[in-house]
């Protein structure tokens, strides 16, 4: 990953820091897509590994384990993960149309690929289904947003780093 993509986390991080603000921010890590069927806690590491390097190089101090928390959502995006919201049905969840249709269509191309040889087209599908269907999108948005909660409650300021599809996500969420 590239040290710019994280420039505006870090800045915010340190400033904080630098200002001796109790408590210390919490970055919140929101992937983007196609990590089906990958480690979280590898991809936390990596990432915490990028931020330590870009805040070394800026001078400041690297992250504390408990300064970093992932908000996971991949297994959501697996096409044979039934997505469950909690807010009941949201957005482009069309249950008599094109949508379903769809929907069910590509869950079905899904349940026929061999398992284990097809990550690729299954995080496609996966990727396909997200955009059609309002409760898988829902479901992923409870995963960030319970994260966040936490932090809240911990009264703890946070930095969300956000990728790809995720940072598209998130700014649909916030209003921008």
């Amino acid at each position: 990953m590239r040290l710019s993509f994280f420039a505006a986390a870090l800045l915010a991080f340190a400033t904080a820091c630098a200002q001796g603000q109790s408590p210390r921010p919490l970055v919140v890590l929101v992937h983007g897509r196609g990590h089906l069927g990958e480690d979280t806690a590898a991809l936390r590491r990596e990432w915490t590994r990028h931020l330590d390097t870009a805040l070394t190089r800026a001078g400041a101090a690297p992250l504390r384990a408990d300064d970093v928390r992932l908000a996971w959502y991949a297994d959501i995006m697996d096409p044979s993960h039934d997505a469950v919201c909690g807010r009941g049905a949201v957005g482009n969840t069309d249950s008599s149309g094109v949508a379903m249709f769809a929907r069910d269509f590509l869950a079905s191309l899904a349940a026929a690929l061999p398992s284990g040889e097809s990550r690729g087209a299954r995080t496609l599908l996966g990727d396909m289904m997200y955009a059609l269907d309002g409760t898988r999108r829902c479901a992923a948005e409870e995963r960030v947003e319970s994260v966040i909660a936490r932090a809240i409650q911990e009264k703890r300021p946070v930095v969300l780093v956000a990728y790809s599809l995720a940072g598209f996500s998130l700014r649909s969420q916030l209003g921008g």
